[in-house]
């Protein structure tokens, strides 16, 4: 995962973001992802939000393209 990845949130379905910065976390041994999030239209709340993610809470294009797929 690089940054200007789209991704989305394993623990939210009603938004997605982009990786905007990728860092090395040592005190958990791995990559950490800045992500810049956007509410989806339906969602109550509006705008946007930032996070620190690591790899196993995001989803990447290519795993939410096979998800749709089956």
């Amino acid at each position: 995962m690089q940054v200007g990845d789209l991704v989305w949130a394993r623990w939210q379905d009603d938004c997605f973001g982009i990786v905007i910065d990728v860092t090395f976390d040592e005190m958990e041994v791995g990559f950490c992802h800045r992500v810049k999030w956007w509410w989806l239209p339906h969602h109550p709340y509006t705008g946007t939000f930032e996070s620190r993610e690591y790899e196993e809470d995001l989803v990447t294009k290519e795993e939410k393209c096979l998800e749709r797929k089956d």
